[in-house]
């Protein structure tokens, strides 16, 4: 049974490796609003101030970033193997062939660079022209190649935990974040502090990850109340019902984002309306006309015994399995030396250079180009 009494514990992170909690700072800070009242009214939608742009998942079925766009031109790591000097045989055109290609025991179809075009279009700006260097044409399909591969490993907190199962649905892993954890992130990030995070759209035990970058609420309405849960004295249900839109990463590699609209109907920026009950510790006041006038705030409690956190209920079974909400939903700080997983002998800050179409070799005296990128 649910305690009546607010417990202030707003998100509980867990990194995808279950032996490592992430540091919970990074949401936990951004979250300040509470009261679903104001956030219906304040914050009822929201857009990314430095919206994430649309880029290509660079599948391990086809070499990763070692695939030829164009059959008669080199990959991105082939070009960026002959700027640095160095043999497409024995340097990050090999590695990527072998460590990212078609041939990788127990290979899935889904497999690829998501995570680190995500992550590079939350965090760097969108190469939007070809750039020559030292002879050397980077296209943009290029260009986003290679900061995909750059932020492939990053420093981020995660809010939820990977659903690894293909079929079983009852379990923890499958039901989270729950549904006051995900309002919390969504309206504090997108609504209050205009921040792209990143989800993992697919419920199931498939990863696809794309940047969130704007959402929009629906009206409350007086029907929408469900009173006092029965079985919690003081806590108060309401029906929530939120339209999330994430950019795309089925698109051509060198495509260029148009600007973002509130477009259900949008190939770019595909959408979701999620249906989910929230549970306040107050209830929720309605003028005579019925607007929402005020209520309690978002409760996120956490069971003692089995560690779930309880904090509403999803209501989308009218949705495929694999599309009832996020699975999880993470915010990436910035690009993390190569361990196992992306291109060690790919450098961060020669595709950096080759992205603001700078040598290798010339020197850099532009400290704030990235905020300027955003402009």
């Amino acid at each position: 049974m649910i305690s009546s009494r607010a417990i202030l514990l707003l998100f509980l992170l867990w990194i995808t490796a279950p032996s490592a909690q992430a540091d919970l700072l990074g949401f936990e800070d951004a979250v300040e609003e509470t009261n679903f009242a104001v956030m219906m009214k304040k914050y009822d939608h929201g857009v990314a101030d430095h919206p994430p742009w649309a880029g290509f998942w660079w599948d391990f079925k086809h070499d990763g970033i070692a695939r030829k766009v164009e059959r008669d031109q080199p990959s991105a790591s082939e070009k960026y193997d002959a700027l640095m000097g160095l043999s497409a045989r024995t340097a990050s055109t090999a590695w990527e062939k072998e460590n990212h290609g078609p041939h990788l025991e127990g290979i899935k179809e889904w497999w690829g660079h998501c995570n680190g075009w995500t992550a590079a279009a939350i965090l760097a700006p969108e190469p939007r022209r070809k750039v020559t260097i030292d002879g050397i044409e980077f296209t943009v399909s290029d260009q986003k190649a290679l900061l995909s591969e750059t932020y492939l490993e990053v420093s981020a907190d995660f809010l939820g935990s990977r659903h690894d199962e293909p079929t079983i649905r009852g379990e923890p892993t499958y039901n989270d974040p729950s549904p006051g954890q995900f309002h919390l992130a969504t309206i504090n990030l997108l609504g209050r502090q205009k921040q792209a995070f990143a989800i993992d759209r697919h419920t199931g035990d498939e990863v696809w990850n794309q940047p969130a970058i704007a959402y929009r609420l629906e009206k409350v309405r007086p029907e929408d109340d469900l009173g006092e849960h029965p079985q919690a004295p003081g806590i108060y249900r309401v029906v929530t019902r939120l339209t999330l839109w994430w950019v795309d990463d089925d698109v051509a590699p060198g495509f260029k984002t148009p600007k973002f609209r509130f477009d259900p109907d949008s190939a770019v920026f595909p959408s979701r309306t999620l249906t989910y009950e929230l549970w306040l510790d107050g209830p929720l006041e309605f003028t005579s006309g019925g607007n929402l006038k005020s209520s309690g705030n978002i409760v996120v409690n956490e069971d003692p015994d089995t560690g779930e956190i309880l904090s509403g209920k999803w209501l989308n079974t009218h949705l495929d399995r694999n599309e009832r909400h996020p699975d999880f939903l993470w915010i990436p700080f910035e690009a993390a030396p190569a361990t196992t997983y992306k291109n060690p002998h790919i450098d961060d800050e020669v595709v950096e250079r080759i992205v603001r179409g700078i040598s290798p070799q010339e020197e850099d005296l532009d400290e704030n180009w990235m905020e300027k990128g955003f402009q």
